[in-house]
């Protein structure tokens, strides 16, 4: 069940990441980050007192998981800065490596205070094949704009550090009371980041645009709560990538209706990744079974 989850994460992302690239089209990214962020605070704080869960706090929980909403922005101003620098294939396929490589510390070291899962030289094939899928999303671009490539990878270490900080925060003080924090410490910094940084825009301009533009933030809180359930049950390197297929399937659907040309290298990278998790799946079953039956 966690599994068909971490799938559909994947494909919920995908839409989400349409409509919040549609509303940064309109305005810019740090404008686009502040609105994401309000309508994603707001649509928490209804949801809280919908359902009269009071906002609370751990006071012997680490001061730094109250912070995962800080980091996520940086995931964005990320990707911002990488876009027209290189492809936006090579974005993705870099993103997905630095997750990788990130969430397989967090799984040998509990980083975060996450459950081990140490690496297990069985799983190397799966992995080699999910890095040669990587590795062949990338293009040509990736020669031409180094510091784009070194924060695309940063955008992926942003991911999988603030969804890990976000399941430990919301199982201190529950779920949406977590997601809540998370937009709330967010907030404040995206709000500096569009008086410095963004664009000027006006009341008539925002009305302008599609309502539809404007729930992304709502699509966030549940990502958010969403991941927030998932982490503590699966090894973070899993969920990275089995969310990262729901994302690209989802991703070639929304291609064909929109028109957008679909790419080859991203069907075969794919498609490799696919193998290495199935690969992955197949000998932790057999691992697990030769463990039971030894019990």
């Amino acid at each position: 069940m966690y599994l068909l989850f971490s799938f559909l994460l994947g494909s919920f992302f995908s839409v989400m990441i349409s409509i919040n690239g549609s509303l940064v089209g309109v305005f810019d990214s740090y404008t686009g980050a502040m609105i994401i962020h309000l309508f994603g605070l707001v649509a928490c704080g209804i949801v809280l007192l919908v359902t009269h869960r009071k906002l609370k706090f751990d006071p012997k929980a680490p001061k730094w998981m109250y912070f995962a909403g800080v980091v996520g922005i940086c995931t964005t101003i990320f990707q911002a800065s990488s876009f027209g620098k290189i492809s936006m294939l090579s974005i993705s396929a870099l993103g997905l490596l630095g997750e990788t490589i990130t969430s397989l510390f967090i799984d040998s070291f509990g980083f975060f205070g996450m459950k081990k899962h140490p690496f297990q030289k069985s799983t190397l094939i799966g992995f080699l094949f999910a890095i040669a899928g990587i590795i062949i999303m990338m293009d040509s671009s990736v020669s031409s704009g180094i510091a784009a490539v070194v924060m695309s990878l940063g955008a992926g270490v942003s991911i999988v550090t603030s969804r890990s900080m976000n399941a430990r925060l919301a199982q201190s003080v529950g779920t949406m009371q977590g997601t809540f924090l998370n937009f709330a410490a967010a907030m404040p910094v995206t709000i500096v980041l569009m008086l410095l940084l963004g664009n000027h825009f006006t009341v008539s301009e925002m009305a302008s645009a599609p309502w539809w533009m404007y729930l992304g933030g709502i699509f966030g809180v549940v990502g958010v709560s969403l991941n927030n359930l998932l982490v503590p049950h699966l090894p973070a390197f899993q969920l990275t990538l089995l969310s990262f297929l729901g994302q690209l399937a989802c991703s070639t659907v929304i291609d064909l209706f929109t028109g957008a040309a679909s790419s080859r290298q991203s069907l075969i990278g794919g498609c490799l990744i696919a193998v290495g998790m199935l690969i992955n799946m197949v000998l932790k079953h057999h691992a697990e079974q030769k463990a039971a039956d030894r019990a």
